[in-house]
């Protein structure tokens, strides 16, 4: 049963980063997950914080008041150096997948990031910020991540999302070898347990 969202959606689009109020924008939601329990995301560019410096940082997120839980909040840098220019690509907002929901609640929806081909082997760093990924009594939530460069064969790569980051919350980066003359590569996240590669 789907239920029309709240007129008011549940969520606080305000938090503290280093003690400086930042509000969000909403990219996001409300989504349903279940009953009346509605996800929704936030977006802000906090650049002009100058909270990021070459070296250590230490960046404290507080003030996350959401009325069911508190799925987390991540900030994501990037950085020049003196190497050549890189493509950036992001993608962002809510998608929930269960692997007890009938299709197409079941998984995410393919996400594909597209680039100038190279004549030679180029490295890729996947990052990605993954919430809901704690059960209840702190058990973790099996998971399972497909990548798959251009047409080929999908990478499996299963329960790497270990809620190393926070109650309800993984961020996860992945370095990808993109192979010569490749020009794309697709990531799809899926809530389900993959089978032992050897039974």
């Amino acid at each position: 049963k789907i239920t029309d969202p709240p007129p008011d959606p549940p969520g606080d689009d305000t938090i503290l980063v280093n003690g400086t109020v930042v509000t969000g924008e909403l990219i996001g939601g409300p989504t349903q997950f279940c009953d009346l329990c509605f996800s929704s995301s936030f977006r802000a560019d906090i650049t002009n914080l100058e909270l990021v410096a070459p070296g250590n940082n230490t960046l404290e997120l507080e003030g996350l008041e959401f009325t069911f839980i508190d799925n987390g909040a991540g900030v994501l840098v990037l950085f020049e150096d003196s190497g050549p220019d890189a493509d950036f690509g992001l993608f962002d907002g809510v998608d929930i997948a269960f692997w007890k929901w009938d299709e197409p609640r079941d998984s995410t929806v393919p996400q594909t990031f597209t680039f100038e081909p190279s004549p030679n082997e180029r490295q890729a760093q996947l990052s990605m910020f993954v919430s809901s990924v704690l059960g209840p009594d702190d058990v973790e939530r099996p998971s399972s991540i497909e990548i798959t460069i251009d047409d080929g064969e999908p990478q499996k790569l299963s329960d790497l999302l270990a809620n190393n980051n926070g109650a309800e919350w993984d961020t996860l980066n992945l370095p990808i070898t993109i192979p010569k003359n490749a020009d794309s590569l697709t990531v799809q996240i899926f809530s389900r347990d993959d089978p032992p590669l050897n039974p």
